[in-house]
């Protein structure tokens, strides 16, 4: 794990632009990974032709020019930039509010990003979390299943993520509940475990272009070894389970990686990159990845618990990771897809 380093700069929310680029992305259909469509299914589906009406509408709220429009996707349907030229500066909560109520009820997913040297919309540090974000589902809930117990982990974790307990306290509660699990069973989670929609190509992508990538996780560094392997990061971080003769003890080894060991991870490889917060992207859907989300340039929640959705300046509700490509103005035909 990562040492404290001296806090980066945070950002400066309050400035105002005169530009700002909106991205909008077509939502998937058939989507695998859908942990929240119950709270999406009323949604309404834009058809292609409609969008750029939905983005004329936001005139009506403020005096604005669509300056320029191009297509982010090899089909023209999937996805699009808009820039926008306000009358007056605006700053980013009131553009947020604004481009929220305007689409509200679609089916898209959407970026804004002010237009300016400060604020650069390639990003040259990807931190993430891994479970349900990289892979689909928590490795901790898997290994429980196999101790029978795994309708109880995944409780607390669920009440955990949504902010309703303490990470740390329901960490040690859970592991606690894994004592004399083979080590063994790290590896059937691992191969029963799938991939989320999107990873590898978001990683490569994002490493071709020179960005550096990080995985973070407060689940356990056998799983985070093994998936930052596997799509080709240069970095990880997790906390690490206590093992005695190839089983586990029930216990985690300090210190336990939780939130504010995040955002010091981001701090940490911003510092070491000679990075500003405005550089990082960071992705998680619970809340322990809310302080990482909070202090990078653009921080998405995927698929995210509502609770840390309504906290967030951009979430990913109906497409897989690749949509944060588009978000940061990658078009299609730049992606990995190795």
């Amino acid at each position: 794990m990562t040492t404290y380093k001296p806090e980066l700069p945070p950002i400066n929310w309050e400035e105002p632009f005169s530009h700002w680029i909106l991205t909008l992305v077509q939502g998937k259909p058939n989507l695998r990974w859908q942990p929240h469509h119950a709270s999406t299914v009323r949604w309404e589906r834009v058809p292609t032709h409609k969008v750029r009406v939905i983005v004329e509408g936001l005139k009506y709220f403020m005096p604005l020019e669509i300056s320029n429009e191009s297509s982010l996707s090899e089909d023209n349907e999937s996805a699009w930039d808009f820039t926008l030229t306000l009358e007056e500066p605006c700053a980013f909560q009131g553009m947020f509010n604004l481009v929220q109520d305007a689409l509200d009820g679609f089916q898209l997913d959407w970026c804004l990003s002010p237009v300016d040297e400060k604020f650069p919309r390639r990003k040259r540090l990807l931190i993430s979390d891994m479970d349900s974000t990289f892979l689909e589902g928590e490795c901790i809930d898997e290994l429980a299943e196999f101790v029978g117990c795994k309708a109880e982990v995944a409780r607390i974790t669920e009440e955990a993520m949504n902010g309703r307990l303490d990470f740390e306290s329901a960490l040690i509660e859970r592991v606690a509940l894994l004592k004399g699990l083979p080590v063994e069973a790290v590896q059937s989670v691992l191969k029963s475990t799938p991939r989320m929609q999107g990873a590898k190509t978001l990683v490569q992508t994002m490493k071709q272009l020179g960005a550096f990538t990080l995985l973070v996780s407060g689940g356990f560094t056998p799983f985070t070894e093994a998936v930052a392997y596997e799509l080709g990061m240069e970095a990880h971080q997790a906390n690490t389970l206590e093992v005695q003769d190839d089983t586990f003890t029930g216990k985690v080894i300090p210190p336990i990686l939780g939130k504010e060991a995040k955002r010091e991870a981001l701090d940490y490889y911003g510092h070491r990159l000679g990075i500003r917060r405005s550089d990082v992207l960071a992705i998680g859907d619970g809340a322990n990845d809310l302080l990482m989300l909070e202090a990078s340039g653009l921080g998405v929640a995927f698929h995210a618990k509502p609770h840390v959705q309504a906290q967030t300046r951009c979430t990913v509700r109906f497409n897989d990771l690749t949509a944060i490509l588009y978000f940061q103005g990658i078009p299609q035909s730049e992606w990995s897809l190795q």
